[in-house]
């Protein structure tokens, strides 16, 4: 056997190992779930509910508008009915509540007959109500007739005794159909899975988006091993207790439950010409009636969003049910499968690959191809189990590394020779013992960093009335200084442009607070200035100002280059907006200026006040442009800073609201001159000329 077939069976055990150790030890429950969350949202985010669906929600909208009438939630229980008689003019096919009624309203002497008048509407629809089925300690009934409701009889109660919510007599006896509401999200607290059926004394009970369908008129329905069978034929996908892959819809047909009341008012009036809502919206619907302001606690958590309407999640097993698209999972020895043939692949590829780029970006290929095959097979209903196969992949291309590299020495030396050039040696120490992320930046990665441009003002003109060794002279004072505060501050100086420096944060050692360590370093560069003009003035050389901008965000971070010459550099949209900040110091007069997702990552920390927002050439969507106000140090006491901030905010907010006068006089208080006198400047312009009806503040910058 030669010696790289022995190498790659080691590579393959190695990696067969470590995915068999993670899934005994569940350790890839957490990666497993983002790469689903991610599947989810990468094929179902943009996807629309079936048609037959219509959700009417209790929003914050409802809330506000029904409270002079009917005061705070919960409100009284002829509403609800109110609501039913409106639905039942467009004859849906079932109305749904997500809503639990299992306790007698509490208003005095009205109650009885509200709960009455409620069922009463209830009984002359298709209707399903909410129960929940709790365990002992909950209130709820231990008795309860489910023969009119159960879709078939469990062989055994739960293991703990349960108690069943049920919704009050009245409407149990009205309903066509009860569905249990209870969902038990995954330990991150999202809702991926939800039961379809639950035993409880001797029955089985349907979950809400089922116990939908029944009243719907799918009345038949099979617990069996493989999921859950309709009379149709149709088979939901469920493991043995009745737990189902959700498959969720990003958007469905969403009414406010107050267009509704409104409805069924203005009828009521006799009016049925101006309806925000026709009754016919719902004909032939499964109408779901649930809430989604945030104080009626109904928010979940599920892979599309962090905080959705929990009826959503019944509405969807409904929708999956009429789409006839279910989620699958294949058989567990498939996870062993493709782990073999990933590490197999990945191996190979590491062990024959002639030269490094080869080693690195074939691995790096097979791994996104599977990644690619897992998202692609479950836009058609699979949900193949990712992450033992990808650590199996790494795990053997990490192996064959080592086997191809046996002289670590040597690659040692390479990274500090490229980056001795960048960084500072505190960070060339750090980062040298990881040296095969840099190694992998030959074919580039994405980090998340923030980016810094600083420029000399004027330099060009100032250039031309100096000698060459002068010009020299001049830059080498001012890299000098400017280049000790970036390593001061542990960052990357990526390269000098003419007069201008490039420097990022977060790369080659990542940290969580580049963001601030850059404008840390922006605000000491702006002080910085003072000495090397001091320098300067010394050696007869002219006083220089400079402008810095700052942008974070994901960039790509690579070796870019030739063979002959490469630069550790980074490239990306977000770098060209940091260099679009610096552009702006100079039309604003000011020297750090700060971009919104910069500011948003330093907001804590450092104080800093918008100054406009804009659209700059080659984005569409505007974004806010911030000053520190560190740099007011010397002129502005530090406590009054929060007071120059809210000045300028209010100087904003009267020019976005066309207040010419409001807003120049505010400006007239701002301390940053370039800021006012730009601003009064396009006030008294816009007097004169007022701008378009669709103005809203921004400005379209044209030039970079």
């Amino acid at each position: 056997m030669s010696q790289q077939l022995k190498a790659l069976l080691l590579c393959v055990m190695a990696g067969l190992a470590a995915a068999l150790g993670g899934l005994a030890v569940d350790g890839f429950a957490a990666p497993e779930r983002f790469l689903y969350d991610q599947r989810q949202r990468a094929h179902r985010a943009d996807l629309v509910a079936p048609d037959q669906l219509v959700l009417v929600m209790i929003d914050e909208h409802t809330l506000a508008a029904l409270r002079a009438d009917l005061g705070r939630f919960p409100w009284p229980r002829h509403i609800y009915a109110d609501v039913l008689d409106f639905i039942a003019l467009g004859e849906p096919r079932a109305v749904v509540f997500d809503i639990l009624f299992s306790e007698p309203e509490a208003v005095d002497g009205q109650g009885a007959v509200n709960d009455q008048r409620f069922a009463e509407a209830s009984s002359a629809l298709p209707a399903a109500h909410a129960a929940r089925v709790a365990t002992t300690g909950g209130e709820g009934k231990s008795e309860f007739d489910t023969s009119a409701f159960e879709i078939g009889r469990a062989n055994a109660d739960p293991g703990e005794s349960a108690l069943l919510v049920p919704p009050i007599d009245p409407l149990a006896r009205s309903a066509r159909a009860i569905g249990f509401v209870d969902l038990t999200p995954d330990s991150d607290g999202v809702v991926r899975r939800t039961p379809l059926h639950r035993p409880f004394s001797g029955s089985v009970l349907p979950s809400l988006g089922i116990a939908a369908l029944r009243a719907a008129g799918w009345s038949d329905w099979t617990v069996r091993p493989d999921g859950l069978a309709a009379a149709s034929g149709l088979v939901i996908p469920a493991s043995s207790d009745g737990s189902y892959d959700v498959g969720f819809y990003g958007r469905f047909n969403e009414l406010s439950f107050s267009a509704l009341v409104a409805g069924a008012k203005k009828i009521h009036e006799g009016d049925v010409e101006n309806l925000l809502v026709h009754p016919d919206e719902f004909r032939d619907k499964i109408v779901f009636i649930g809430a989604s302001a945030a104080g009626l606690d109904d928010l979940k958590a599920n892979p599309l969003s962090p905080a959705a309407p929990g009826v959503r999640i019944h509405a969807s097993v409904a929708g999956n049910v009429l789409d006839n698209t279910f989620l699958r999972r294949p058989a567990r020895w498939w996870v062993g499968v493709h782990s073999v043939v990933v590490s197999c692949l990945i191996g190979a590829a590491t062990l024959l690959g002639a030269r490094l780029v080869w080693q690195i970006a074939l691995p790096v290929g097979v791994l996104a191809l599977f990644v690619l095959a897992g998202f692609e097979v479950f836009a058609h209903g699979w949900i193949v189990e990712m992450s033992a196969p990808l650590v199996a992949g790494l795990v053997s291309w990490l192996s064959g590394l080592g086997y191809v590299n046996v002289v670590q020495g040597k690659d040692r030396r390479k990274v500090r020779r490229l980056l001795a050039q960048y960084v500072s040696p505190s960070v060339l120490s750090a980062v040298v013992d990881k040296y095969e992320d840099v190694i992998r930046a030959e074919v580039g990665t994405r980090e998340n960093v923030t980016v810094l441009f600083s420029d000399v003002r004027s330099f060009t003109s100032m250039s031309e009335n100096l000698q060459a060794e002068q010009v020299v002279d001049l830059l080498n004072v001012h890299f000098g200084v400017m280049t000790e505060i970036i390593f001061r501050y542990d960052g990357t100086l990526d390269k000098f442009i003419g007069d201008a420096i490039m420097a990022f944060w977060g790369a080659p050692l990542r940290i969580d607070d580049h963001a601030e360590r850059a404008v840390r370093a922006a605000l000491d560069m702006a002080r910085g200035i003072e000495t090397v003009n001091a320098t300067l003035k010394v050696r007869g050389l002219p006083q220089i100002r400079i402008g810095i901008g700052l942008n974070s965000g994901e960039v790509v971070l690579g070796n870019i280059g030739s063979e002959r010459k490469l630069d550790y550099t980074v490239i990306g949209d977000n770098v060209n907006l940091a260099s679009r900040m610096e552009g702006l110091t100079g039309k604003y007069g000011c020297t750090v200026l700060l971009s919104e997702a910069t500011y948003l990552a330093v907001a804590a920390k450092v104080p800093s006040a918008l100054i406009d927002r804009v659209r700059v050439k080659g984005k569409h969507q505007p974004i806010g442009i911030y000053v520190p106000l560190e740099l007011l140090e010397g002129t502005v006491d530090r406590a009054q800073w929060e007071q120059v901030r809210a000045n300028m905010d209010e100087a904003f907010q009267h020019y976005c609201a066309r207040r010419w006068e409001a807003a120049m006089t505010a400006y007239g208080k701002v301390p940053f001159p370039g800021v006012a006198e730009l601003f009064v400047k396009r006030c008294k312009g816009y007097m004169d000329a007022p701008p378009s009806a669709d103005w809203n503040g921004v400005t379209t910058l044209d030039s970079k």
